[in-house]
């Protein structure tokens, strides 16, 4: 079997290129909870059932996650200065393509800012 093709790892900002707030409030979750069923096979904890449990930390893949951003206009990292975002791990095109490129689509789709990350992390 060939190895994949690595992606680029990228944020979704809740965010939209006019600068307005995506809503609702609790997208990334939503979105990240559609997700989670994307799990790197590599990753003691997705065998975890109990990690799985509804509420708990381990809803979420770790190749899909939602998180705070720094706001890419004001910077720093008190309330008023983050955004909320969805982090995607570019491991996810190796797991499921489809996934990788559905969350493309829904930031295009909703005109969201997307912040590319370098391969340290960021």
């Amino acid at each position: 079997m060939f190895p994949r093709e690595s992606k680029t790892s990228f944020h979704i900002l809740g965010l939209s290129q006019q600068r307005r707030v995506f809503r609702p409030s609790d997208w990334a979750e939503r979105l990240a909870g559609i997700m989670a069923q994307f799990r790197d096979p590599n990753d003691a904890s997705s065998h975890d059932v109990g990690a799985q449990a509804l509420g708990s930390a381990g809803a979420y893949s770790s190749l899909v996650l939602p998180v705070f951003v720094p706001h890419p206009d004001h910077g720093g990292l008190d309330r008023s200065s983050v955004v909320r975002a969805v982090f995607v791990d570019g491991r996810l095109f190796e797991v499921e393509p489809l996934a990788y490129a559905f969350l493309q689509q829904f930031a295009i789709d909703n005109e969201l800012i997307t912040q590319a990350m370098d391969r340290q992390g960021d």
